[in-house]
């Protein structure tokens, strides 16, 4: 039987199932890219404390949040993942949203991101519990006793002890150079 010979009321039906199928797709899909976890500021060094900002949780769940290496992190389904650095636990207030303050780890400086397990969230989101979030960069850590780049500091030192030398280098050859010229 062909779609046209098909009663009005009949494909009516259909067409409302369809898109009411569409519509919970598509809701389903949203309730996912609505939950979001975002850090303040985006990079710091180990030692460093950092504030994590969720959207979107099912009111009053704590949250486990971790970060994980940006190149494993499609891979990581489960929280028991040996790839994922705990960085605490947030819970979310009754609109959703969570905040909590975290001390960067030692890690290798680069690139992370953010993951939130959310058990209540696997009903709306094909059974998913690990929520990804943004992007964080540990950078390198710096001295503790000027706040600045070690690499910095020692180019800066080697600066320095080059222009020591084209000094003395400068004050020989006027003193020595000098001479030479004046007997001249």
């Amino acid at each position: 039987m062909g779609w046209s010979k098909l009663s009005t009321t009949r494909r009516s039906r259909i067409l409302a199932a369809l898109i009411g199928l569409a519509l919970a797709l598509v809701g389903i899909s949203t309730v996912w890219a609505a939950i979001w976890v975002e850090f303040h500021p985006s990079s710091a060094p180990p030692g460093a404390t950092v504030e994590v900002r969720g959207y979107g949780f099912p009111p009053s769940s704590p949250l486990a949040v971790f970060l994980a290496p940006k190149d494993v992190v499609d891979a990581i389904t489960s929280s028991e993942d040996s790839r994922l650095i705990s960085i605490g636990v947030m819970t979310a207030n009754q609109t959703g949203e969570g905040r909590m303050r975290f001390v960067v780890p030692d890690l290798s400086p680069g690139t992370y991101q953010g993951l939130i397990h959310c058990e209540p969230c696997a009903r709306y989101s094909f059974g998913r519990t690990m929520a990804p979030g943004e992007y964080f960069s540990i950078t390198p850590t710096l001295l503790p006793e000027s706040g600045k780049d070690p690499a910095s500091s020692e180019l800066k030192g080697i600066f320095a002890a080059l222009v020591g030398l084209l000094l003395v280098a400068a004050g020989l050859w006027i003193k020595f150079g000098a001479i030479r010229i004046a007997k001249q």
